[in-house]
């Protein structure tokens, strides 16, 4: 299947004309499905680590620029004292709601959940009682900014498989018919 046959089935399922349902509109619904495909699925090339400090007293810190969806975060030197830090805690994820319940005054100590806050930032509670070294473990999201780059069609075809390698950039690879 070609991107424009899928194209005129999108178009033929959902019984709407081109001057409705424009392709700009249609390349969103595909790029939402693919960016859907790529969350779920979780494979290890698209996975990355990313390294910052937490500051004491800030709650908030900027997600990598590169992720797509963080899959977790943990505290990498709970213990600071000891050099090289062998202490690792794993955060847990909670809704915003949940931390605004948990620590409704600030309170500080070592961070035990995050939450997103925004498109481009996390929160942590409790607050940072010192600076932390976090790990953020994630997917990736720059081969979708590259795969655009290159005007590779946005259909994800059947008959080919997508590969990614950061070092050699993008490849294709013929997939089972």
């Amino acid at each position: 299947m070609t991107y424009a046959e899928l194209v005129q089935k999108i178009r033929d399922y959902t019984e709407v004309s081109s001057n409705v349902l424009t392709s700009t509109i249609i390349d969103g619904f595909i790029e939402d499905a693919e960016f859907r495909i790529f969350r779920d699925v979780d494979s290890d090339n698209n996975r990355r680590y990313a390294t910052s400090s937490l500051v004491a007293g800030q709650r908030y810190i900027d997600i990598p620029d590169n992720a797509l969806v963080i899959r977790s975060a943990q505290i990498t030197d709970i213990d600071p004292a000891t050099s090289p830090s062998t202490d690792r805690g794993l955060m847990e994820y909670r809704d915003t709601n949940f931390m605004a319940e948990y620590n409704p005054n600030d309170s500080q100590g070592t961070p035990k959940y995050w939450s997103y806050w925004d498109q481009n930032t996390i929160v942590f509670a409790p607050v940072p009682d010192q600076a932390y070294t976090i790990q953020l473990n994630y997917i990736l999201k720059d081969w979708i900014i590259e795969y655009k780059y290159y005007n590779i069609s946005k259909y994800i075809f059947s008959q080919w498989t997508f590969i990614c390698k950061p070092s050699r950039g993008i490849q294709f690879s013929k997939g089972s018919s």
